[in-house]
């Protein structure tokens, strides 16, 4: 059998593909922490021993939790980090989370299914209690003493956890509950104030035991709204490219379906690849229980619970094998039909084609992207980071940690995407534009900046940067692609995804560093099995057999001339007196079954003025005239709730209509009548809600209107 060495022109390759890796090793070697710096977390206490701090904190509090499920996460307050970040840098911010400040707990939770009460402590990897929480039911009835012992209660629950000498009240409120009284007493630290901010510790004595405690950054709210204005460009980037992927994907699914009809679909390759996502997505999921055991709603019947997370899980993991099914199949064929010289990607699913030299320097090729990239990135930044650039901080731990098989969600992490952005962004993307603009340039980086700015999401500004930065990248990866083949690419984006992936790399857990190094460096195995076949076959095999032009494109079926067909007429059908008949009765329960329309909560609406008639009734009410000022007005079909979680002001704000409310006094006795008469004269219901407002200032006026009365009623 004839063996095929390594050419000059393999050799110069492989040398050009060192140099760069070299160059790029260095580079990331030498200046990723400057381009990717890391948090700072001192980890003195993993999961297991914050446990026990938790279990002391509740032993203290009298409360136990035995023959209740606990369940824990590693959690974050991501705001107050990026506020220290973006007001101090990452140096100072580094330092003030090391001596002063905590923002990472491991947050233990104890509950019983059907239960109300459960509880919570959140316990810093320094092994400082930072949060507590004894959450009870509205109408528990307990002693609740006055405001001063309420204080004695709460300033000795601090001085066990905390150094209380440090605090100074700032503010105290009260909540009334139908059978106690809830306390709320703020603190400010007299000697930390981050970046000028209020370190603040807020406790709360529910009757006369502490409720809740925490300790948190009180961020600017005027530093709030601007970095909210900076990540609604990044949204706003993101939602622009959206519309093309929308378009894009409209495209995949139709040459899909074409392709499908004709038979030109490598349906063995796709089967794989469903399989494949099947198995990794339910893993993952499944692997991921104990997060979703954290955020159990105690509402919910606990085998309801475990049903619902098991057949979501399969169903995720089906949803995602059709859908790459649909994104492979089309691409496959655009690919294999445009670039009929490379190699297959249905073809090399076997031992041979490890023997095969387009297939080593497919190997090659894709670890020296990955190398490449790395090396992109982090000149990237430097450079950009003269220019005012900023990312946020890399968080050197992740929640799969907590998993049994934390090297699944390493494998998913790059096997989707790699397959759905290759065969979309690439395979797909360049041929199908190619055809449309009629440039092969245009196409590529078209494709290659419609893929990057899918990216801009993320919170790095200004919000082009990571648009740019990975649209580049993407418009270099297409050149490749029509040189090498979508093969490299392949190896390319699932290595490096996987790597990111892989913090645990760094765990020191043997287990966590063998199992994530094999997961994200799948394709080296097969790269050493390649070099082994060489060495021993004394050269590689021919391998002609592995190109596109192996699987023929099935041309489109020609289209035979339709006969024609003589006009089609219903037959004549006699009416009879009897079918008349029926049809006149069936008319007339009809019309009765109208009439006689049971009452219906929709019967409260009754909007008898209009739109500008609401925003002229509210404008005395309102603010002064401005020119940035602007009004509108939406109906409110319904009793209105208080949504506490409402970021417009702390305690909440008014929220839309309330189902609840209207389910809870049907079932309790009020007829559907009763309630509608409540709705139209006693409750102002289904009303105008005006809003005056200026784009980013935080001041707004709502005032609601009643269309019945033509008056304001809030």
């Amino acid at each position: 059998m004839n063996r095929e060495k390594l050419t000059r022109a393999d050799w110069l390759l492989i040398a050009a593909c060192v140099a760069v890796a070299a160059i790029s090793i260095f580079i990331v070697v030498n200046w990723f922490g400057a381009a990717f710096p890391e948090a700072s977390i001192e980890f003195r206490y993993d999961r297991g021993s914050s446990e026990k701090i938790a279990d002391g904190v509740l032993a203290e509090q009298l409360i136990d939790t035995r023959g209740m499920k606990h369940a824990a996460t590693f959690d974050s307050d991501d705001e107050a980090r990026i506020f220290l970040e973006r007001s101090l840098g990452l140096k100072k911010t580094n330092e003030i989370l090391k001596r002063d400040v905590r923002l990472w707990a491991w947050s233990h939770r104890w509950f019983r299914p059907l239960q109300e009460e459960e509880f919570r402590v959140d316990i810093a990897p320094t092994g400082e209690v930072i949060g507590f929480s004894d959450h009870l039911p509205e109408d528990r009835a307990i002693n609740s003493p006055d405001v001063n012992a309420a204080r004695s209660i709460a300033e000795r629950f601090l001085g066990n956890v905390h150094a209380f000498d440090d605090l100074k009240l700032v503010a105290q409120s009260e909540r009334r509950l139908p059978k106690r009284m809830q306390r709320i007493f703020t603190y400010d630290s007299q000697s930390i104030h981050p970046a000028g901010a209020p370190y603040r510790t807020i406790v709360t004595v529910d009757g006369d035991r502490v409720g809740s405690f925490s300790r948190r950054i009180k961020v600017p709210e005027d530093w709030q709204r601007s970095y909210r204005e900076l990540r609604s460009k990044n949204n706003l980037a993101g939602n622009v490219d959206t519309v093309f992927l929308i378009i894009t994907m409209v495209c995949v699914v139709a040459i899909f379906v074409i392709r499908l009809l004709r038979g030109d679909l490598q349906l063995r390759l796709l089967l794989g690849i469903g399989i494949a996502a099947v198995i990794l997505v339910t893993g993952t999921s499944l692997n991921s229980f104990p997060s979703a055991l954290a955020g159990y709603n105690t509402t919910e019947s606990y085998p309801a619970f475990l049903a619902r997370f098991g057949f979501g899980a399969l169903i995720q993991g089906i949803g995602v094998a059709m859908m790459l099914v649909v994104v492979v199949g089309a691409g496959e064929v655009l690919f294999r039909e445009r670039l009929p010289k490379k190699l297959s990607v249905a073809r090399i699913w076997n031992r041979r084609a490890l023997t095969s030299k387009r297939v080593f320097l497919s190997f090659i090729i894709g670890y020296t992207l990955v190398a490449f990239f790395l090396g992109y990135q982090v000149a990237f930044y430097l450079i950009a980071d003269k220019f005012g650039a900023w990312a946020p901080a890399e968080v050197p731990y992740d929640d799969m940690l907590n998993t049994a098989f934390p090297w699944i969600a390493v494998l998913f992490a790059g096997f989707f995407p790699a397959l759905s952005e290759e065969f979309m962004s690439r395979a797909f993307s360049i041929p199908f534009f190619e055809k449309v603009l009629r440039s092969k340039w245009a196409a590529i980086v078209a494709a290659g900046f419609i893929w990057g700015f899918g990216h801009a999401t993320y919170p790095n500004q200004p919000f082009y940067i990571r648009g740019v930065e990975v649209g580049c990248a993407g418009v270099l990866i297409g050149f490749l692609m029509m040189r090498f083949g979508i093969v490299p690419l392949l190896i390319w984006h699932y290595t490096v995804d996987a790597l990111y992936t892989a913090m645990l790399l760094r765990s020191g857990n043997n287990y966590y560093v063998v199992s994530g190094a094999l997961a994200s460096l799948v394709f080296a195995i097969p790269m050493l099995v390649s070099i082994a076949l060489y060495v021993r076959n004394k050269g590689f095999v021919p391998d002609d057999e592995l190109s596109n032009e192996t699987i023929p494109i099935k041309p489109a079926p020609e289209r035979a001339p339709e006969p024609e067909r003589p006009a089609f007429t219903f037959p004549h059908i006699p009416v009879t007196r009897g079918k008349l008949l029926i049809c006149i009765v069936l008319v007339v329960l009809a019309a009765g079954a109208i009439a006689s329309n049971p009452p219906s909560i929709d019967d409260a609406v009754d909007y008898r003025i209009t739109k500008e008639e609401a925003k002229r009734i509210a404008a005395p009410a309102g603010p002064p005239p401005a020119a940035a000022m602007r009004t509108i007005a939406t109906p409110v079909e319904g009793f209105r709730k208080w949504e506490r979680g409402s970021s417009r002001e702390e305690g909440g704000g008014p929220g839309d209509f309330d189902a609840v409310a209207v389910d809870y006094l049907l079932r309790h006795g009020l007829s559907m009548q009763s309630l509608l008469t409540v709705m139209r004269t006693k409750i102002p219901t289904a009303t105008w809600m005006v809003r005056d407002f200026a784009p980013q200032v935080k001041d707004e006026y709502f005032i609601e209107i009643d269309p019945r009365t033509s008056r304001v009623a809030g």
